[in-house]
């Protein structure tokens, strides 16, 4: 019965169930699976021709590339398609286009682009009548940059103008998702109070973390529970929504977590933890240049990436960083251990570690495979196994397990 249903069209009916099927595995958070069914798309088909088509499909590969916490990849696929979104008359698919380019520029800390496009954003808003489930997300964004400028006033008005909108729509899901960024708002700005009465109606499981949807108000969770000086609370929560978001190929979301999970070890006195997950997540997120993942985290986590930076891990990648906070998080703070920066040196061994040796060790400690290791540093699989066979040698242990040890002893880590 081909004759009922011609090859161009069973290609075109594949090639639209892969973009759908792709979009619905997103939604859930499963990145991988999302991955698999958009590489399946081809953007020459003949049905991605016309722009709302085009725009659904970039704004997806883009979103899923997001997700994956592939920055560049992400900005690469919007970029075909920006001459056009500038000259043409204003659609809905707009919101989204524009809305995935502030993520990546708010990531790097390129505020001034983002606050370009989120202007131009708004502004069509006012005109557009599909606009306020948009407008929530887009204040939203407005009141991080405005809180990321030092502009307290604008974030709380544009927090407010979200509020309103959502419960002018009248989501619940839209609803809770707002109060979640108000009581991290409220987080960032010590106003704790309010943010412990959040987490006391916000109704969630720590049992039950699957739900994708939800993570922002679980991570959100978190931090109230590190707030209310409750970390190795919070560290059982994190565990969990690491463990999720790893199984799903969301490596953004890993690297949140990992950032995250270094203060909430600090705070439990568990250093040599804290620093584990400090410097896992700066190499994971160093190839993509991610920024404001760690700035907004404020004064605690700029002392622990000086320890990160006293190590010579991704050394000049950690100084932008440093360089990027504001001058107010560089302030000395009170912590509940001893830095590690003040270790003992490490050419207390009679044939000291090279600086890259360090870096591996460090890796090693944290429980990463030769090849993670590799993929981290961006060197061969063959020269791990070489830097490993030479820490052992220095360290005079015969395993992997006893050189994290012995590190430990001499204060490397």
């Amino acid at each position: 019965a081909s004759w009922l249903f011609p090859s161009h069209r069973l290609a075109e009916q594949t090639q639209s169930n892969a973009l759908a099927l792709g979009r619905a595995h997103l939604r859930l958070g499963h990145a991988h699976k999302a991955e698999h069914f958009l590489s399946a798309v081809n953007l020459a088909a003949p049905q991605f021709q016309d722009a709302p088509a085009q725009f659904t499909l970039v704004n997806t590969l883009s979103e899923c590339r997001l997700s994956q916490g592939r920055l560049h990849l992400a900005l690469a696929t919007c970029e075909p398609l920006l001459a056009l979104a500038a000259k043409q008359s204003w659609q809905p698919y707009l919101f989204d286009f524009f809305g995935n380019l502030c993520h990546i520029y708010y990531e790097w800390n390129q505020l001034p682009i983002v606050r370009q496009y989120l202007t131009r954003c708004l502004a069509e808003a006012e005109h557009n009548e599909t606009a306020p489930f948009w407008s929530v997300d887009a204040h939203l964004a407005l009141m991080w940059l405005a809180w990321a400028e030092g502009n307290q006033t604008a974030a709380d008005a544009a927090m407010q103008e979200a509020e309103r909108l959502a419960h002018m729509l009248g989501v619940a899901r839209l609803v809770r998702k707002v109060m979640a960024h108000g009581a991290r708002l409220d987080l960032r700005r010590e106003r704790y109070e309010s943010a412990i009465g959040w987490a006391k109606d916000c109704g969630l499981d720590a049992h039950n973390v699957t739900d994708y949807g939800a993570q922002f108000e679980y991570l959100t969770w978190a931090r109230v529970m590190l707030a209310q000086k409750q970390p190795a609370r919070a560290l059982r929560l994190l565990t969990q929504l690491q463990a999720l978001a790893l199984a799903t190929g969301r490596t953004k979301d890993v690297i949140e977590i990992m950032v995250f999970s270094a203060l909430a070890h600090q705070a439990n006195n568990e250093p040599q933890e804290a620093f584990a997950a400090l410097a896992q997540a700066v190499c994971e997120a160093e190839q993509e240049g991610y920024v404001r993942t760690f700035v907004d985290e404020g004064a605690p986590l700029y002392a622990l990436l000086q320890q990160v930076a006293a190590s010579g891990i991704t050394r000049l990648y950690v100084q932008r960083l440093l360089d990027a906070f504001p001058q107010s998080a560089a302030k000395p703070i009170k912590s509940p251990t001893a830095p590690l920066a003040q270790a003992e040196p490490v050419n207390s061994l009679v044939d000291p570690l090279s600086e890259r040796e360090l870096e591996v060790l460090r890796l090693v400690a944290a429980g990463h495979a030769n090849r993670e290791i590799a993929q981290s540093l961006q060197i061969a699989t063959s020269t791990v196994k070489k830097h490993v066979g030479n820490i052992l040698s220095k360290l005079g242990v015969k395993n992997r397990t006893r050189a994290a040890a012995k590190a430990r002893d001499f204060r490397l880590l």
